[in-house]
């Protein structure tokens, strides 16, 4: 059975009435399609004894062509079950042709990881309880938030507003992932206990520590290298009662209310909004490579070298300072000149 939506950057005025209508949407369950539209949703459930202690959610969010999948399976899904604990997915992934970023341009040979979504759900439903994957169109031409377009610089390819647009296309899409979370915890009965937001194209280095099992329990736990400023967006893992104010407080600050987030920061990029917005709900946060070891791959976007990691020079003394297993993870990406990391 499918269902369709419409979802865009909200009109702000209509905020309201588009979370409470959200609610009547119907519901999909188990269900398969030949051919997948913008909004259409790709459910495949796979129930397994409740044996488990927590109940964890993974929401990917980015682009299809761009997805990263094996240190995602293999560092949290993987590791989480054998634990015996309940795992779910949702994948919300623009699947149009031509990958973005803020550091190539449109020319860049990329080569795609997945070319439809039947791929991605293929890969895992073996391994997890539900897996939900949403064709989400992203928002072609968001209007650019004057005060926050101000403060984000250029870089080589693109221009400070379209960067600011990319910024709105992924808390979009993050808030998308929220209510889809809505969803499956209405029909299972159930709400999460921690859910782990993965950007597509984020690599997780090693196992994911649960925030239930660092003591104090933290409310939000990140890496503490590549921060730029604020806090490290590829990845961040979030208890329940945080996930409301994480993944639906961006795009409420840029358009509606600054005071969402907290005084006597420069908001330059998402990392500074990350930081911004944890704080000013007094969040408490944990920044530690040795619970969430996350960075960015980068896959056929260097001549001669199939994948590799961008570890900024920037952050060169903080990667260098982890005991991580460097040998089996893909090298440092190669410096190219004009480039900005």
């Amino acid at each position: 059975r499918k269902y369709q939506t419409h979802t865009s950057v909200p009109s702000m005025a209509g905020v309201g009435m588009m979370l409470a209508a959200m609610a009547l949407w119907p519901r999909t369950v188990g269900a398969r399609f030949e051919r997948m539209g913008v909004d259409d949703t790709l459910e495949v459930e796979s129930p397994k004894n409740e044996h488990g202690k927590l109940r964890l959610l993974m929401c990917v969010t980015g682009q299809l062509r761009r997805l990263e999948l094996k240190s995602k399976l293999e560092n949290f899904v993987k590791v989480q079950n054998e634990r015996g604990h309940h795992v779910d997915v949702i994948a919300v992934m623009d699947t149009t042709d031509a990958p973005k970023s803020v550091n190539f341009g449109e020319d860049s040979d990329v080569e795609p990881a997945f070319e439809a979504p039947k791929q991605v759900v293929a890969k895992l439903s073996p391994l997890v309880n539900t897996i939900r994957f949403v064709n989400y169109s992203q928002p072609e031409n968001p209007e650019v938030p004057k005060w926050y377009g101000h403060e984000v610089n250029s870089k080589q390819y693109v221009t400070s507003d379209e960067r600011v647009q990319m910024h709105v296309r992924q808390f979009a899409t993050m808030e998308r992932c929220y209510h889809e979370m809505l969803d499956l915890e209405f029909d299972h009965g159930k709400k999460y206990d921690e859910i782990l937001r993965v950007r597509d194209d984020g690599y997780l280095m090693q196992p994911v520590k649960l925030l239930h099992e660092m003591n104090p329990v933290p409310d939000v736990a990140a890496n503490d290298c590549d921060s730029w400023g604020g806090v490290n967006d590829k990845a961040l893992l979030v208890r329940r009662s945080a996930a409301k104010t994480y993944f639906t407080s961006f795009l409420k600050a840029l358009y509606l209310d600054r005071n969402l987030l907290s005084s006597g920061t420069r908001y330059k990029n998402p990392e500074t909004l990350t930081y911004g917005v944890i704080n000013q709900a007094n969040l408490t946060l944990v920044a530690d490579f040795e619970n969430l070891a996350v960075a960015t791959l980068r896959s056929h976007m260097f001549e001669g070298v199939d994948e590799c990691l961008e570890l900024c020079d920037k952050y060169k003394s903080c990667w260098e300072s982890k005991n991580a297993n460097w040998n089996a993870l893909p090298p440092k990406c190669p410096h190219q000149e004009g480039r900005s990391c």
